[in-house]
C-alpha cells in the first residue's frame, strides 16, 4: 500500500510539473515574447528600433530635408541637411527619443500606418527583415524657412508663416535652437543650456501680447461698425498700471487722433476709451470665442484636446487699463497671433494649421493629406476687409513703417510688451500674393525694445514668400 502511495505521488507530481511546464511553454510561445519585446531595457528592442530604414522628410517642392544613411559601418543614422529646418524638424535619437516633425509623424516614418499586408507580415514577423517607414512630405517651403530663421539668427524668439487661406504653415522658427546631427553628443549641455533650445517659442510659449492686444480691439471696432474716424482727445498720453506706464509706441505728430491714428502709432489711451464703450458683455463674448486662451490645435504637435489655458481678457473691469497695454494675466501664442493674422488677411476666419501635405509609401506614390479641422470665426468677410485696409494704409507712417517694401501691400502692427524689467517686439501682419492668397505672419523677439526691428524683419520674410510663391 505504501508503495502504491508513493507511486501516486509521483504520478501526480509529474502532471503538475508537465501542467507547469506547458502553461510556462505556451506563455513564452504566445504572450511572453510581447511582454519582453515592449520592455524598455530589452536590448533586443534597441536593435530593432535601430534596425529600421525610417522615411525621409521633404519640404512642400520635395527637397530633401532628413533622410536615414547608412554609414561605414553598416550602421543607420539620421542626417538633416538644412540648419534653419532644425527648430521645425526636431530630432531623432534612438538614446533621446524624438521631438518636432519627428515626433509628430514618427508612426508614419517609422512605417506603423501602413498597412498589415501578407508579404509584410511574413517580411517582419517570420523573416524578420528590418521594418521601412513611409516618407513625408511637409508644407514648409525650405526659402521661407531659411529666410525667417536668418532673421532671428542670435536672438531669442520665434516666426510663424501662414499660408491664407488653408492655413498650411510655410516657416515655423524658434531661436536658439540646437542642431540635430550632434543631439547625442551634445544633450547635456542643450538641457542645461540657460536659453532653452528644447523649448518651442513658436509652438509652446505665451507671451505678454503688449500693443497687439489692439489690433483685436480694432477688430472688434469694425464689427461693431464703430467710427475709428472719430477724434480722441489728448490721444498720446501715458497709461499708468501699477509701476508700469505705456504710452505710445511711436510719438505721433499731434496730440488729437482718430483711432485709426492711435493705431498706426501704437498709442493706447483711445483704446482704454474704445473697451469703456464697447462694455463688459461685448468685449467678453469676442474674446471668449475665439479661443484665445489656449495654445492652438496642431496635428501632430500639440495636443488634439483643448486644454484649459490661460486667462482672457475683459473679464475684470479693474484691470481693465492692463488689459488694453496688453499687460494682464493675459498672454499670447505667435502661432495664435499668426491664426489671427490669417484670418484678417483673408475671410474673416482663423484657419487651423497644418504641416502635413503627403505621405509615400515605401516603392509607391505621393498621397496628398487633406486636413479636416474647422476654421474658427474671428470676423465677417466684410470686417475682414475693413481693418485689412486700416492695416495696410496705416503701416508706412507708424510704427510699423518699417516692413513696407516698395512692390508690396503689407498691412501688420509693430507693439511693444513689457516681462518683468524687459521689453519684447512684436510684429503681426499680412501680405497679399494673389487675390485669392496671402501670406500672414507673426513675429517676437524677447529681450527687444525696438518694435521698428520685428517690422523690419517681418518685412523681409514677407518679400522672401511672396517672391517664392507669386505666380510666374
Amino acid at each position: 500500500m505504501t508503495f502504491t502511495r508513493q507511486i501516486n505521488y509521483l504520478i501526480a507530481g509529474s502532471l503538475v510539473l508537465l501542467i507547469v511546464i506547458g502553461g510556462a511553454a505556451s506563455y513564452w510561445a504566445i504572450t511572453g515574447p510581447e511582454g519582453i519585446l515592449t520592455r524598455e531595457d530589452n536590448p533586443r528592442r534597441v536593435e530593432a528600433e535601430a534596425a529600421i530604414r525610417r522615411g525621409s522628410i521633404y519640404d512642400a517642392t520635395g527637397v530633401l530635408l532628413a533622410e536615414t544613411r547608412v554609414t561605414d559601418t553598416g550602421a543607420l543614422e539620421r542626417h538633416y541637411s538644412y540648419p534653419a529646418m532644425n527648430s521645425a524638424l526636431g530630432y531623432f535619437s534612438l538614446r533621446y527619443g524624438t521631438g518636432g516633425a519627428e515626433a509628430a509623424y514618427n508612426d508614419i516614418l517609422r512605417g506603423e500606418t501602413l498597412p498589415l499586408t501578407w508579404e509584410r507580415h511574413w517580411e517582419q514577423n517570420v523573416l524578420h527583415r528590418p521594418g521601412v517607414g513611409s516618407d513625408v512630405q511637409l508644407t514648409l517651403r525650405h526659402e521661407i524657412q531659411q529666410a525667417a530663421a536668418g532673421a532671428l539668427q542670435g536672438q531669442r524668439g520665434a516666426a510663424v508663416v501662414l499660408r491664407v487661406p488653408d492655413g498650411a504653415i510655410l516657416a515655423l522658427v524658434s531661436q536658439p535652437t540646437f542642431d540635430p546631427n550632434t543631439l547625442d553628443t551634445n544633450w547635456a549641455d542643450l538641457i542645461a543650456a540657460e536659453d532653452t533650445p528644447f523649448f518651442n517659442r513658436a509652438l509652446q510659449s505665451r507671451y505678454q501680447p503688449g500693443g497687439t492686444i489692439q489690433t483685436l480691439l480694432l477688430a472688434l471696432a469694425t464689427l461693431t461698425n464703430t467710427d475709428i474716424n472719430a477724434v480722441y482727445m489728448d490721444a498720446d498720453r501715458v497709461l499708468e498700471v501699477d509701476d508700469l506706464s505705456v504710452g505710445c509706441t511711436e510719438q505721433p505728430p499731434q496730440s488729437e487722433l482718430t483711432l485709426r491714428q492711435a493705431y498706426a502709432y501704437g498709442c493706447p489711451a483711445p483704446f482704454l476709451e474704445l473697451a469703456e464703450a464697447l462694455g463688459a458683455t461685448r468685449l467678453n463674448q469676442f474674446f471668449s470665442g475665439i479661443y484665445l486662451d489656449q495654445l492652438p490645435i496642431m496635428a501632430g504637435f500639440v495636443p488634439e484636446v483643448r486644454q484649459n489655458g490661460a486667462a482672457l481678457p475683459f473679464t475684470d473691469p479693474i484691470q481693465q487699463a492692463a488689459d488694453v497695454i496688453g499687460q494682464s494675466q493675459f498672454t499670447l501664442n505667435p502661432l495664435t497671433l499668426a491664426g489671427m493674422a490669417a484670418a484678417i488677411a483673408g475671410n474673416g476666419n482663423v484657419p487651423a494649421p497644418y504641416a502635413l501635405a503627403a505621405t509615400r509609401p515605401p516603392g509607391g506614390d505621393w498621397h496628398t493629406f487633406t486636413p479636416d479641422q474647422a476654421s474658427t470665426p474671428l470676423l465677417t468677410n466684410e470686417a475682414a476687409r475693413r481693418l485689412r485696409e486700416i492695416m495696410t494704409t496705416s503701416l508706412p507712417e507708424g510704427a510699423a513703417r518699417a516692413a513696407s517694401r516698395p512692390d508690396l501691400s503689407i498691412g501688420g502692427q509693430a507693439a511693444l510688451a513689457y516681462t518683468g524689467e524687459e521689453t519684447l517686439a512684436w510684429f503681426m501682419g499680412f501680405a497679399p500674393i494673389t487675390d485669392d492668397q496671402a501670406l500672414a505672419i507673426a513675429l517676437v523677439i524677447e529681450q527687444s525694445s525696438e518694435p521698428a526691428q520685428a517690422a523690419r524683419l517681418a518685412g523681409d520674410i514677407l518679400e522672401v514668400g511672396v517672391d517664392v510663391l507669386a505666380p510666374e
